[in-house]
């Protein structure tokens, strides 16, 4: 449990202050805590401490200050302190677990992880791919075949009304949006669609988790890609001859779609992409 930190006899620390109004937003703001401890788990300090910037700019963290932390002196809770190592270096955030932090697990685990049929560690690889293909945009604008995107390739609200240009949203949200998106339809979908793909690794997995984010669940289920993997067909093969195939829009080849298909191929079949 993250607790505020007290300084007694004196007017408050500005370094201690600006780590109780961190721990006031992660305590009111379940979304906000998950976006750290992605941050966290994936060692991207440069992101974590995007986050946490001060959005009134009225006082950097003090470096002599988090070596006191680090060493384990004063009341901050341990968590902050780990996390806070990095900043102002530059350096990526360790590799952190929840038995390294000391009781706080919530802090640090996605929530979706464990979704049935997904192995752990599927996000790791399908979040950073999906982003980086699909780009961010806060504000609605038409994609290359006339649809109205908003966040990350998101033409439809929860509640099924479409984007609308002139729409805008937060990256929160947008991160939010895409999280529940794949949790609630399209890993859901894929493994009903393709129950064999159960037992593919979580890089593999989270190939396939980006494929349908971006083709839609409609056109995996009317796909020869699945047709073929329920017919017992060898994946490798089937992945690497069926995705490269979905490389087109309104007609013609996209140079983005024939990158984030070979980054699927290579992800699928390697476990990694470029």
């Amino acid at each position: 449990m993250l607790s505020r930190t007290t300084q007694q006899g004196q007017d408050q620390d500005p370094s201690l202050a600006f780590l109780n109004r961190l721990i006031d937003r992660i305590t009111d703001d379940e979304h906000y805590a998950q976006l750290l401890a992605e941050c966290v788990s994936r060692g991207a300090g440069d992101r974590f401490f995007a986050l946490i910037d001060d959005p009134d700019d009225r006082q950097d963290l003090d470096d002599g200050w988090l070596d006191e932390c680090a060493g384990g002196r004063g009341s901050v809770p341990l968590a902050l302190a780990l996390l806070a190592g990095a900043f102002g270096s530059g350096h990526a955030l360790p590799s952190l677990d929840s038995a390294s932090l000391g009781g706080a697990g919530p802090f640090v685990a996605w929530p979706r992880a464990q979704a049935d049929g997904l192995r752990p560690g599927w996000q790791d690889h399908a979040l950073p791919l999906i982003r980086a293909f699909e780009g961010l945009a806060l504000e609605a604008y038409l994609d290359p075949v006339g649809i109205a995107t908003i966040g990350y390739g998101t033409i439809r609200y929860a509640d099924g009304q479409p984007v609308q240009l002139g729409d805008r949203i937060s990256r929160e949200q947008a991160e939010r949006m895409l999280a529940d998106a794949i949790a609630d339809r399209y890993a859901p979908a894929l493994l009903a669609a393709i129950p064999p793909a159960r037992s593919y690794s979580a890089e593999q997995q989270a190939a396939l988790i980006s494929f349908t984010y971006n083709v839609g669940v409609g056109a995996l289920q009317r796909s020869s890609l699945r047709r073929r993997l329920l017919a017992g067909e060898d994946p490798l093969q089937v992945i690497a001859a069926e995705l490269p195939r979905w490389s087109r829009g309104d007609g013609r080849e996209l140079p983005g779609l024939v990158r984030r298909r070979a980054a699927e191929v290579d992800l699928f079949l390697r476990g990694r992409y470029g």
